[in-house]
């Protein structure tokens, strides 16, 4: 990574998104997760995430309902966080409530240029 950009250091292992690989350009990763059971009580999602750097950047998570593909997906953004100047790891809990027998967890990571890096874990 560039001098002040990316996170410092983390314990264990994690996702990182290096902004360098883009050049001036913008990019990103996407990931989805398996189909997910329904639940009455609904999920709890715990994770950190730590966003650095000067170009603009951010992270989307969202629940998609696979029920009828042929209509297409279904998606509600259930969390969203712009770029940040501080060079620390955060901790963000979201509570999923879907009662759907066919969805999944999608996770965006974006940046806009070279010094913006995110990191998830």
């Amino acid at each position: 990574t560039l001098a002040n950009s990316g996170p410092d250091s983390g314990q264990g292992k994690f996702l990182f998104l290096d902004s360098i690989k883009y050049g001036n350009n913008s990019g990103g990763v996407e990931l989805t997760s398996n189909s997910a059971a329904p639940s009455t009580e609904g999920y709890c999602l715990s994770f950190y995430y730590n966003m650095f750097g000067t170009e603009q950047s951010f992270i989307d998570m969202a629940i998609e309902s696979m029920q009828n593909p042929t209509v297409g997906k279904d998606r509600r953004t259930i969390f969203i966080q712009f770029n940040t100047t501080v060079d620390i790891w955060k901790k963000q809990e979201v509570t999923i409530n879907h009662k759907s027998s066919n969805w999944r967890l999608f996770i965006g990571a974006y940046v806009e240029g070279p010094f913006g890096d995110i990191s998830l874990d």
